[in-house]
């Protein structure tokens, strides 16, 4: 029975806004103890503290170190104070539609939960939440935000992949789970309010498809992480080239904004995955 002392919250910020304070209240206080690490170059100190617990610490990094490094920072002060169970967010996140306690109630009358590394909730990123699925449906992968992840399993893996610094970090560790022999539920009664990406919906005329198109740093990350996924879990092959080649659908067909650009930084994700280079110097030089 998981309950809320068992219980860690770490929620990774970057250049966050006064938006983004109502998403932790929605899990504080649920929590036995919310870490907030920021990647933020500058120190948002006053905005944790408009949070209002005290059960939260900031930790400001003063450089963008990515996604996997503050969520190997953030389960590791976790661990150190012994808690069972890590909730990872992201800043506009939030329990807005299914209470907090009601997903881990839901969690918890899961029959096989000590075989689970990973709990995930259905993320309500478009607007529009699935209907007629299973309460829980087992997955090879799950987003990280809302995600709750066993410190046992969290433990027995290499963490998430730095190197990999922001795209494809989330699979990476599932796939780790799933070597560890480890499965991965998603709990569809429980959903989440999550932005996904930088970019706003966008709708194709005519066609009314509905997608989301990334920044154009972000499609370099995309291209050399998955390639270098394939590579490193050759189990999972096909899974990752399927998904790889519904990103390059979406990008020729739908989003006309900076394409050239976008497929040339995907070019070369694909040719850096080839020669194992992992410079991620291309953060600091982005174009949003």
């Amino acid at each position: 029975m998981i309950t809320i002392n068992d219980i860690c919250a770490v929620t990774i910020w970057y250049n966050p806004t006064l938006s983004n304070i109502d998403a932790p209240k929605s899990y504080v206080n649920e929590v036995r103890h919310l870490f907030i690490i920021d990647n933020s170059l500058s120190n948002n100190l006053h905005f944790a503290q408009q949070i209002n617990s005290p059960n939260v610490t900031y930790i400001p990094l003063l450089k963008n170190r990515g996604i996997a490094a503050a969520q190997n920072i953030g389960c590791n002060m976790a661990i150190q104070i012994g808690c069972k169970w890590i909730l990872t967010m992201d800043q506009d996140s939030a329990f807005s539609h299914t209470p907090f306690a009601e997903y881990i109630n839901q969690i918890n009358n899961y029959p096989y939960i000590n075989n689970v590394a990973i709990f995930a909730p259905l993320a309500n990123t478009y607007g529009i939440v699935k209907s007629n699925l299973p309460q829980y449906e087992q997955h090879k992968t799950l987003m990280a935000s809302g995600s709750l992840i066993r410190v046992e399993a969290y433990k027995r893996s290499d963490g998430f992949k730095e190197a990999f610094f922001i795209d494809k970090v989330d699979d990476e560790f599932c796939y780790q789970m799933l070597r560890l022999k480890y499965t991965l539920i998603r709990v569809n009664t429980t959903i989440l309010q999550h932005k996904l990406g930088a970019g706003a919906k966008k709708i194709v005329p005519l066609i009314k498809k509905k997608y989301i198109p990334h920044p154009p740093f972000r499609y370099y990350f995309i291209a050399r992480n998955s390639k270098t996924l394939a590579e490193l879990y050759p189990e999972h092959k096909t899974h990752i080239n399927k998904r790889l080649r519904r990103i390059v659908k979406r990008l020729v067909l739908y989003d006309w904004q900076n394409k050239i650009y976008k497929l040339c930084n995907f070019y070369n994700g694909i040719i850096d995955a080839k020669h194992k280079n992992f410079n991620n110097t291309i953060v600091n030089n982005r174009t949003e």
